[in-house]
């Protein structure tokens, strides 16, 4: 896998995301902070306290985005109000502080360096895309020597659409933003929560999980919180781990072209179409077999391990 930047907001299943690419050893280069599950600076706090806790206190850390690029309905609907229901933004799991001081302005000019060190950068999203966006208007076409894929968590398809009721919440922070990464020239590889939907475990099985490890009992105890605490319903959801197991070799992505909704008045706001003459994007598919190996794999990563009976 390329050296890499994740752009998140951690965030239950962010932190889940960022201690696999820990402990997977991948070459991870930076961590870029956004509002989105909680304000900014909970985001920041929760985004060193992750890293610290697997080792990861030399990687660089960096403050982002506060609010969406542009404003709109649906920030104050939905993404205000998850935050003022999300608590610390990790189920209220208290993380051992972190010995790093402050996290670093971000701007173009320090993603330009670590592109110095490191080559060309690949990109993840597991958060809004409002940074992303921004770094695009500030380097202009110049981008493309400085990050050569962009990979992103987002995107709601039928039948699932209908079930959830809107687009999912990475993409409803900032739609806006998505289309203007499209607009810079960048074929995003999307996973949509169709693929990562049933990468998921029910409160009794969290519960009878096997820890090996310390961080293993913290990665169970923040599951089994959200579950009893912040879920709709008490299942746990992979979302952003799939994309960091995912991402040094997809299965089932499918060239398509795209455009994102940006009317605010329609219902479809934020949803992603296949259009014809729409950007050039990969949709990653998946199916019910490789949801079954990504689970299994994220609880192998963290040392969680399922008892003989929760296999069968």
């Amino acid at each position: 896998m390329n050296p890499f930047i994740l752009d998140c907001d951690t965030g239950r299943d962010d932190a889940l995301a960022i201690w696999c690419a820990l402990l997977r050893g991948l070459p991870l280069k930076a961590v870029i902070s956004s509002y989105g599950n909680v304000p900014l600076s909970f985001v920041v706090e929760n985004c060193a306290r992750v890293l610290a806790l697997a080792g990861g206190e030399k990687i660089p850390l960096f403050a982002g985005a506060e609010k969406p690029s542009r404003s709109h309905k649906s920030y104050q609907k939905t993404v205000r109000l998850r935050q003022e229901n999300s608590g610390n933004g990790l189920c209220n799991i208290i993380l051992p502080r972190s010995e790093r001081n402050v996290a670093q302005p971000l701007d173009i000019e320090v993603i330009n360096e670590i592109s110095e060190i490191y080559g060309a950068l690949d990109y993840i999203i597991i958060g809004p895309a409002t940074n992303f966006s921004a770094l695009c208007d500030a380097s202009g076409n110049d981008i493309h020597q400085v990050v050569k894929s962009v990979t992103m968590m987002g995107g709601v398809f039928e039948p699932l659409w209908q079930k959830l009721g809107g687009a999912d919440f990475n993409i409803i922070c900032d739609p806006y933003a998505v289309r203007n990464i499209l607009n810079h020239g960048y074929e995003i590889k999307f996973m949509p929560v169709n693929a990562t939907w049933p990468v998921c475990l029910s409160l009794e099985e969290i519960e009878h999980l096997q820890c090996s490890s310390a961080l293993s009992v913290v990665a169970q105890q923040l599951m089994a919180a959200h579950c009893r605490h912040f879920a709709p319903e008490p299942i746990f959801r992979f979302h952003d781990p799939c994309v960091i197991m995912e991402s040094d070799g997809w299965e089932s992505v499918d060239k398509v072209y795209i455009d994102i909704l940006c009317d605010e008045e329609a219902e479809d706001f934020g949803r992603i179409i296949e259009k014809k003459n729409g950007f050039p994007a990969k949709i990653y598919r998946g199916n019910p077999e490789r949801a079954a190996f990504l689970l299994d794999s994220i609880l192998d990563q963290l040392g969680l391990s399922r008892t003989l009976n929760q296999n069968r």
